[in-house]
């Protein structure tokens, strides 16, 4: 407003200025990360976008898509590329929308942001307002708040938080369930809830005045629980101070040292047993000086088991005990102690009257009153030394039985065998035997041994040992007796054979038995007077059970070879035999192929012009004339058929196979049948032009059988003719009488008048070997399967129809060329088989 009260009126275009310049420094200055989004595209951003993308100008940001400055997927999961367009949609719609996104910066850091998209109306276009706030530090806050709320919550010791008055604000779960509290009952109590009585003044207020004093404090402090119960706890208490330092409250945990304080008390009473259980242990210990070796502390059967009383035992030292170690060997297990810490080993001790003990030494360094000793363990293994000794020699015998079994068990020659076998035997170190022995084997009466092999023996003894009957001398007393015989020299009178310059010894005599027969002896010499030893005979008996069963293996083996002979004439005939089969099999694996693929295509020939058929109908059902509609209907039909008839072929099949097939038989005419066939082909033939002739019958053609049947095998059996015949040539069928065999059973033989029927083609003939294959199931002749299809089916039926009426049917290649197919059934059914479910 001016002096002469008139108004001044700013020009449109300079007010559209001053606003256009002063939204482009609001949209430059802003400290918020600001982008203009056309369509799907940022068009515009102002430089805290860039500085909060890491980009180093605009271009990096501008013409991108959104999901462009996105990891791939957010996450929910979706990909960022599809839910960015869906957020744009909504805002699109609402006008506003705020949500929360990942994006990433140009380095590929990402970040999450609160995004707030507007629209904006600018002359006919819309665009989006986008405004980004990043989330990071608001982010790590509550993450930062969450861990230490976690931590609070889930802290295993008890923590409260009070007023500077001593009223509870909060507890968590710990110190509520330690009290015997559930949380919410605590805050607004007052925290002498926690505390008797005295404890209040016996612990706690000292214990609050020293946190007063000095910010804080740690010490055990008496706590009750809500039953009344009274256990102690170890405290931590601080001050919490104001930004001024004024305090506003407290903040304490307490972990409850009930057990602690327990195990304490059990310290201190384990203390007092170990004391008692030193001086009553059933070992000696000692704790010995590690510079001069003296005895510093020791149980009473350290010197009991010595024969010293304490008052003697006192004055010794390790050296005066120990007799197997050198003084200086003493030194140098106290030196281990002191660098390892430990020591195990075995020694001597000498007692006061002489006698020496086995002992074991366990040491153990320890330290007391900071001074290091070695705290020793002898107990006494003189007993264990005399078992162990015993025990060592019986695991040598196991390990040469062990070895024994090894020997019996590898391929060797009898001799061989019992060679090694009586080496063994005479290397047990534990027995006092001589290197020397031999061993007998006994004949097929049982009446005589016979010296096998032998090691070391004079030559006399060879001589005049080469055979011993049962019962003379030792070896035939062992035999005839079957038990061991020990002898302490060969003086004794059971020592019959005698040879000049024999020394004195003694003898194990073990007999080899096997099923209460004995098959041998063993012999070995001892040094004359060696005593009996139970474990020597039993260990010696182990091993002639061992000898025992090589023997017999030896045996069966050679019986065993003497069978495998015939058994490897037999496997070879069975092998033979199998390849056989496995040809079959193959020729049958392959036929079944050659059905499935003949199947597929039999199958899908029609199935393909029902679907093009029906299809183009339905497409022109308002556009084709009907002549044409009922033209499709009929390729329709004809296709249903031609499939039909091959599922009717196939479910033939199976209820023939099955024996659920009903037979209708009637009185009939063969004659009639085929004339009836020939009718239905007429077409076919003369498509072929093919002459069928039918010899007029000189014989019965009427009997009794399944018309319908019959005319499907005679069907089958011309239309392969009419395939497989080439153009021009002749068809013959005739008809004669025969017998066959009547009955379902292999042992029937009643013969019975039959009708049979030829039929010959001047086509390409059948294989040889393929004129019994050809009725299998799936089975094509070899010169026929890859030029009518077909599934292979029809031949197989007939046969089963055949068969099923007890008749049979064959094929055969005629002198003058084609091939000629056969059937016989019989002119009479013996009983009418119509209904076989």
């Amino acid at each position: 407003m001016n002096a002469g009260g008139s108004v001044m009126t700013i020009p449109d275009s300079r007010l559209q200025l001053d606003n256009k310049q002063i939204h482009q420094e609001a949209f430059n200055r802003s400290e918020d990360a600001i982008l203009l989004l056309q369509g799907e595209i940022f068009i515009d951003c102002n430089p805290a976008a860039v500085r909060m993308l890491h980009a180093a100008d605009k271009s990096e940001v501008l013409n991108s898509h959104p999901a462009d400055l996105s990891p791939e997927r957010q996450p929910d999961g979706r990909l960022s590329s599809e839910k960015a367009t869906e957020m744009i949609i909504t805002a699109l719609e609402a006008h506003f929308h705020r949500f929360e996104w990942w994006h990433r910066r140009v380095d590929g850091e990402e970040f999450s942001c609160e995004v707030t998209l507007t629209t904006l109306h600018v002359v006919d276009e819309t665009l989006l307002h986008v405004t980004w706030r990043d989330l990071t530090e608001e982010k790590a806050a509550q993450q930062q708040h969450q861990l230490l709320e976690a931590a609070f919550r889930q802290s295993p010791d008890g923590i409260a938080i009070a007023g500077v008055d001593g009223i509870i604000r909060t507890t968590n779960e710990a110190w509520a369930r330690m009290h015997g509290y559930s949380a919410d009952e605590l805050p607004g109590r007052h925290i002498s809830l926690f505390h008797t009585p005295e404890q209040m003044e016996r612990e706690v207020e000292p214990f609050n005045q020293e946190v007063v004093a000095q910010g804080g404090h740690s010490g055990e402090v008496g706590h009750v629980r809500k039953n009344g119960e009274v256990f102690p706890t170890w405290m931590t208490v601080t001050l919490l101070r104001d930004g001024e330092g004024v305090p506003i409250g407290l903040i304490g945990s307490a972990h409850d040292i009930s057990e602690r304080k327990a195990q304490e008390r059990r310290l201190q009473e384990s203390e007092i047993r170990y004391r008692t259980l030193f001086e009553l242990a059933p070992n000696a210990i000692a704790t010995i000086d590690l510079e001069d070796g003296g005895f510093v502390r020791f149980n009473r059967f350290a010197h009991e088991y010595l024969g010293y009383t304490r008052q003697e035992f006192e004055r010794l030292k390790v050296t005066d005990i120990d007799i197997t170690e050198s003084p200086e060997e003493v030194q140098q297990h106290l030196q281990k102690i002191k660098q390892e810490g430990h020591d195990v080993f075995e020694s001597q001790h000498r007692t006061k009257d002489g006698r020496i003990r086995n002992v074991e030494v366990i040491c153990q360094l320890i330290e007391i009153d900071g001074k290091k000793f070695n705290q020793s363990v002898w107990r006494d293994i003189t007993e264990q030394k005399r078992s162990d000794n015993a025990l060592r020699q019986e695991m040598q015998r196991r390990t040469s039985l062990s070895r024994l079994l090894e020997i019996s068990l590898e391929s060797h020659r009898q001799e061989e065998l019992l060679q090694r076998f009586l080496i063994e035997l005479l290397d047990q170190p534990v027995m006092k035997s001589r290197d020397q022995g031999a061993i007998f084997l006994a004949n097929e009466a049982g009446d005589q041994l016979t010296l096998a092999v032998e090691h070391n023996l004079e030559k006399y003894f060879i001589s005049h040992c080469p055979g011993v009957p049962f019962g003379h001398c030792l070896c035939g007393r062992a035999a005839l007796q079957g038990k061991p015989i020990h002898s302490l020299c060969s003086d004794e009178p059971r020592h019959e054979i005698q040879f000049p310059g024999m020394e004195s010894h003694g003898h194990y005599v073990i007999p080899v038995v096997s099923d209460g027969r004995t098959q041998g002896v063993i012999n070995l010499y001892l040094d004359a007077g060696t005593e009996y030893d139970q474990m020597d005979v039993d260990y010696l008996s182990a091993a002639a059970d061992i000898l025992a069963g090589a023997l017999n293996r030896l045996r069966i083996e050679k019986k065993l070879q003497q069978h495998s002979l015939l058994l490897e004439q037999t496997v070879n005939e069975r092998t033979r035999e199998l390849a056989r089969a496995a040809a079959k099999a193959e020729e049958a694996n392959l036929a079944k192929s050659r059905f499935l693929a003949n199947m597929s295509h039999e199958l899908r020939t029609p199935m393909h012009a029902i679907l093009s058929f029906s299809s183009m109908g339905m497409q022109r059902l308002n556009q084709a004339t009907l002549e044409k509609l009922g033209a499709y209907f009929t390729y329709i039909n004809e296709s249903g058929g031609r499939l039909l008839l091959l599922l009717n072929s196939l479910l033939d099949l199976a209820k023939l196979e099955s024996d659920r097939m009903s037979m209708e038989y009637t009185a009939s005419d063969l004659q009639e049948i085929v004339n009836q066939c020939a009718t239905e082909q007429m077409a076919r033939l003369e498509e072929r032009a093919l002459t069928l002739e039918i010899v007029p019958p000189t014989c019965e053609t009427r009997g009794r059988f399944d018309s319908q049947r019959i005319g499907q095998v005679i069907g089958n059996l011309l239309g392969n003719a009419i395939k497989f015949t080439p153009s021009g040539q002749r068809i013959t069928i005739a008809f004669s009488n025969g017998t066959l065999l009547c009955g379902r059973r292999k042992e029937d033989q009643n013969q019975c008048h039959s009708l049979q029927l030829s039929l010959r083609d001047e086509g390409i003939g059948i294989p040889e070997d393929e004129l019994e294959t050809v009725f299998d199931k799936f089975i094509q002749s070899s010169k026929t399967r890859s030029e009518g299809g077909g599934t292979g089916l029809g031949l197989a039926i007939s046969k089963e129809i055949i068969e099923a009426h007890g008749g049979m049917i064959w094929a055969q290649n005629h002198l003058q060329g084609g091939a000629e197919f056969i059937f016989e059934i019989p002119l009479a059914q013996e009983h009418d088989r119509s209904a076989h479910p």
